[in-house]
């Protein structure tokens, strides 16, 4: 009779032994669901690439919301602020609850915004007359802003380097 408490001790150690190993092997996030961890970068293949063609005509919209990763984009601004070139991918997102036609804008496995209602619509148009309707596409962009005025920066904004919808 003297075994049972001694069994059910090493039964209540053995559980809270697992949990705590759980725990670490599963990761902080696992731990603390309060804690934010960064997703990892989605890697891109895009069916197709637009050509630049000399047209900056395509804005991306909703950049303030992704602040953060667009300052990492560009690094520290010198007072005249940035323009930064780099290649930015074209994701349809049909299952936006927002908008079934989105496109999303990612830049360096990242969102930085989306094309406008409107342009998101014709872009669609775009894709199924290049073959390549509901595919990832991508194309020239340029990440600009950070310029400092009365000691604030202003915002990052972000232009796709292709022909206007």
């Amino acid at each position: 009779m003297a075994e049972l408490p001694a069994l059910i001790l090493l039964a209540v150690v053995a559980y809270f032994g697992w949990k705590i190993y759980s725990g670490y092997r599963d990761g902080p996030d696992a731990r603390s669901p309060k804690q934010k961890v960064p997703a990892a970068p989605r890697a891109h293949i895009a069916a197709h690439h637009w050509e630049n063609n000399g047209y900056r005509e395509v804005e991306v919209v909703g950049e303030s919301n992704y602040q953060p990763h667009l300052k990492r984009l560009v690094g520290t601004p010198d007072e005249n602020g940035v323009a930064v070139a780099c290649k930015a991918f074209l994701i349809p997102e049909p299952a936006n609850q927002y908008d079934r036609n989105a496109i999303r804008v990612d830049i360096d496995g990242g969102t930085v915004g989306y094309l406008a209602k409107a342009n998101a619509a014709l872009f669609h148009q775009r894709l199924k007359d290049h073959g390549v309707a509901g595919a990832t596409t991508s194309c020239p962009a340029v990440i600009f802003g950070g310029k400092k005025m009365d000691r604030v920066r202003t915002p990052y904004g972000v232009w796709l380097e292709m022909k206007r919808l």
